[in-house]
């Protein structure tokens, strides 16, 4: 299947290890460690929605919980959790009552302009 991600078409078959659907969401694996995940409420039209930074090295197996919307990914010796809600991630984050600095922002969101999620006080 041919997905434009990033702007350009790419076959994910060949380098997908593992595929997951949850509601109108899509979690492709690959051998690069990374998980792509993709709009699919249009089947004709699968659209690229984010990448997860998920292992070093390839990701053997990506699942979602049975939340929906948690993401369960195996590589290497670990098993990591990741929480596609993002509306649950603002409300941890800024709960946790220390926002996001720009530091943490880069490392966590290289290609994403800083916008911290939290209202200042």
């Amino acid at each position: 299947m041919l997905v434009p991600l990033g702007g350009e078409p790419r076959t994910l078959a060949a380098d997908a290890r593992s595929v997951t659907v949850s509601g109108e969401v899509a979690a492709v694996a690959g051998a690069d460690g990374k998980v792509r995940l993709f709009d699919v409420s249009d089947r004709d039209a699968p659209r690229g929605i984010g990448v997860v930074r998920a292992h070093p090295g390839p990701v053997a197996e990506v699942r979602f919980a049975g939340d929906g919307h948690t993401l369960v990914t195996a590589g290497g010796t670990e098993i990591r959790f990741w929480e596609t809600d993002v509306n649950l991630v603002v409300e941890r984050i800024c709960g946790a009552g220390h926002g996001l600095g720009e530091d943490d922002w880069a490392r966590h969101f290289p290609d994403v302009p800083y916008a911290p999620p939290c209202a200042r006080s």
